[in-house]
């Protein structure tokens, strides 16, 4: 039973979910099977890991039928009836979670079974519950319906009174499905860059040129995934300062998942301008993130903190010499990390932290210690590696990572082209400069310079500038 789909479905309960789920299993409506009952009792003291000898199936069946023959049949008949309901206990217990939509199906029902007063006694709660509401693409669904059973409502008590109201049944409609629509462009967008795949954008043109003719700026959620996607298809900065801007005006209608979906544009933004060379973006990439974190709602839908994610904020803030705020960052927030790759992570967080305070050799020890199969952190760890090695003048040590960095490079198929010209620029330039410590001329410092300002940008391209400068000061002392 250890790794059944009932196990894992117990798993997933929360402590007082799964003493809940007991009340669930004891209730006579939900469950007439004793047999269930006797079988929850017996598997709750082996909660949450339920992994223990004592789960053996001949063991739980002797618990649930004592004195009987052990029957594989009847044992995976008790199992199955325990995890449908389960599943039962996750599909009520979700709905009720969600007020909204649980009170829309409740004036349905009101509705259908012609209960007037109470159905006006509902809305008049409906409204309330919606006024308070953040404003999720779930708040518009519930908005669009309840104005819809509305309508319907008072059409039974006055034709007459309610043909005006159809106009506002239908306004409330088109704002969930322009909101529904532009969050899915959004979406595609997104995926369109990362994966490099291509989509039909069905109706995307009609939708921008209707936006541009009517006013939705007082729609929440509309303004919102307009500008997103305004922002993702044009890349204009006219949209990166109205999303800011938004987010400050809108912040307490917005939940914690709306709030992150504004952050991950907003420093997706300054990754691409940090790319076209634009430095300045550091600085604006951290007090972005140093808002979003320091209000402390980064949202428990959303998981685990991407590994990738964390690791950036910790090199742009260590980068700018934010020792202090990122400390606190990784103390705050390493907890959410998945613990798979939480140490690792960790470590090479304080490695780009020690190397930005100049403690090479502090960083070099923290690298040591990182083992991983993951392509991005290998080339990662390599990066910082050699620009220890530069740092500390181990030349021999520099040589021979980079030609062994070559070889990986060569070996391994999944790093894409992009990501490959990049990293072979590095090591090109960095060759470059092992040379020039041969040769130091301020000509063939300025020859390197050109070079590296010409090629596209690469990840290290500012650090390779760097090297460059401080070469020339030394050269010119």
């Amino acid at each position: 039973m250890e790794k059944s789909q009932l196990a894992e479905a117990l798993r997933s309960l929360n402590k007082d979910e799964f003493r809940e789920f007991g009340k669930f299993v004891r209730s006579p409506y939900h469950n007439n099977r004793s047999e269930v009952i006797r079988f929850y009792d017996a598997v709750k003291k082996y909660y949450p890991s339920l992994e223990s000898k004592g789960l053996e199936s001949r063991k739980i069946f002797s618990a649930v039928y004592p004195g009987k023959k052990y029957s594989d049949v009847t044992m995976r008949k008790v199992i199955s009836l325990t995890t449908n309901l389960v599943m039962e206990y996750i599909a009520v217990s979700g709905f009720r979670k969600y007020e909204l939509e649980y009170n829309i199906k409740l004036l349905s029902e009101l509705f259908e079974r012609n209960l007037s007063s109470l159905f006006d006694k509902k809305a008049k709660s409906m409204e309330a519950l919606l006024n308070k509401s953040k404003h999720t693409v779930e708040y518009y669904e519930a908005k669009s319906k309840y104005t819809s059973w509305l309508t319907e409502h008072l059409n039974n008590k006055s034709e007459s009174a309610t043909v005006p109201k159809y106009q506002n049944e239908l306004d409330d409609f088109v704002e969930y499905f322009l909101i529904v629509l532009l969050m899915k462009y959004h979406r595609l967008r997104t995926m369109s860059k990362m994966y490099n795949a291509k989509y039909d954008f069905k109706l995307y043109k009609e939708v921008i040129e209707f936006l541009s003719k009517h006013d939705y700026k007082g729609s929440t959620l509309v303004s919102l995934y307009h500008n997103l996607a305004m922002l993702s298809s044009t890349e204009e900065e006219k949209y990166f300062i109205a999303l800011m801007e938004f987010w400050d005006r809108s912040e307490d209608k917005l939940n914690d998942l709306m709030q992150h979906i504004i952050y991950v544009a907003l420093y997706n933004h300054c990754i691409n301008r940090k790319q076209k060379g634009e430095a300045e973006y550091h600085k604006l990439q951290f007090s972005i993130t140093k808002k979003y974190f320091e209000k402390n709602i980064f949202p428990k839908d959303v998981g685990f903190i991407q590994q990738n994610l964390f690791e950036a904020v910790v090199q742009n803030a260590a980068k700018l010499k934010e020792f202090e705020w990122v400390t606190g960052f990784i103390k705050n927030y390493k907890s959410r990390l998945d613990p798979q790759t939480a140490e690792e992570t960790i470590d090479y967080s304080f490695a780009l932290i020690e190397f930005e305070k100049g403690n090479y050799e502090k960083s070099l020890k923290y690298l040591s210690t990182i083992q991983t199969e993951r392509i991005m952190k290998k080339m990662g760890v390599k990066n910082l590696l050699i620009r220890i090695y530069f740092e500390l003048g181990y030349t021999e040590e520099l040589i021979q990572a980079i030609d062994s960095y070559r070889h990986y490079l060569h070996r391994e198929k999944n790093i894409t082209p992009q990501k490959l010209e990049m990293t072979t620029n590095f090591l090109n330039f960095v060759s470059e400069l092992i040379k020039l410590g041969i040769n130091i001329t301020p000509e063939n410092i300025f020859l390197i310079q050109k070079k590296v300002e010409k090629v596209p940008y690469f990840n290290l391209k500012e650090w390779v500038l760097e090297k460059t400068d401080e070469l020339l000061k030394r050269r010119n002392k």
